[in-house]
């Protein structure tokens, strides 16, 4: 397995189904270099978000951005990944939405 498999397989453990169908999509692709660079620093940011949300539970997007000097655009795949593993909930609307962990 390469190192992004092994990455990303940790950081969504708690949700196999969702764990399985990113493996599948990337060994599907040709594991090539390029691939593991593109998704090294979104995993990192991944991780890097997850930790801070236990941490801060119920922060909206700016606050987190400005937290972790990121921009709130850099952030959404993070956050949609971390959703999608069920590894975070959010309430509100737009720019109301606060996350918290599950």
């Amino acid at each position: 397995m390469s190192e992004v498999v092994i990455a990303l397989t940790a950081l969504l453990e708690p949700a196999s189904e969702f764990t399985k169908l990113a493996i599948q999509s990337l060994e599907t692709r040709k594991v090539t270099e390029a691939v593991v660079k593109e998704w090294k620093p979104i995993v990192a940011l991944t991780e890097k978000l997850w930790d801070y949300i236990k941490a801060n539970p119920g922060l909206g997007i700016e606050a987190i951005g400005k937290a972790l000097a990121t921009p709130t655009s850099e952030l959404t795949l993070p956050v949609r990944k971390l959703l999608a593993a069920n590894r975070i909930r959010f309430e509100g609307e737009r720019r109301g939405t606060k996350y918290s962990p599950m």
